[in-house]
């Protein structure tokens, strides 16, 4: 990846760190620095986080977090929002099945967040996660989409997902989550 573009992810990712933290953890996180943040990017070249911050897709929380997910963000260019309707190759697809296969190996909720130059920031999840979740959209559409996999998944915005309650995050009841009591 070109420097300009790791620049552009780490940017990225950090704001999807500000949002979940300000979403999920109480407290005004605004003015904190993004090291200080309840969520942080994984970074390749980090020793051993084991007991410091708990794994799953590019973000990581602390262990006093009970996150139910496993975040993979994505700000990438070429793609199209009407690929997700047309192309059985739409490019998030991939970035999907990488965030559930890494979600499926730690016992989390996956949770793919998306952007590109100039568009919102998106987020596609399961069916059943939605259902949970109860989203009910102020910023933009809500889309159903059934994968020929027979998978179904919601895409909808960042902006909504965030205004969804905590408490009904906490119904999200992952493996990860069941095991830790």
């Amino acid at each position: 990846m070109a420097k300009n573009g790791k620049i552009k992810g780490d940017k990225f990712e950090n704001r999807v760190c500000r949002a979940i933290s300000q979403w999920l953890v109480p407290g005004d996180w605004s003015t904190c620095k993004v090291d200080q943040l309840p969520f942080r990017r994984r970074y390749t070249a980090s020793p051993s986080l084991d007991g410091f911050w708990v794994r799953g897709g590019d973000l990581l929380h602390r262990p006093t977090v009970k996150s139910p997910f496993s975040i993979e963000c994505k700000n990438v260019e070429g793609w199209e929002l009407g690929g997700a309707f047309s192309a059985p190759k739409w490019e998030p697809w991939g970035w999907w099945e990488q965030c559930r296969d890494q979600a499926r190996e730690v016992g989390l909720v996956p949770l793919l967040v998306f952007t590109r130059n100039r568009r919102p920031v998106y987020v596609l999840m399961a069916e059943e996660t939605e259902q949970c979740l109860r989203l009910q959209p102020r910023s933009g559409p809500v889309a159903r989409l059934a994968r020929p996999t027979g998978e179904h998944l919601v895409l909808a915005l960042l902006d909504d997902l965030v205004r969804v309650a905590r408490s009904r995050v906490r119904s999200l009841r992952p493996r990860a989550l069941q095991n830790a009591g």
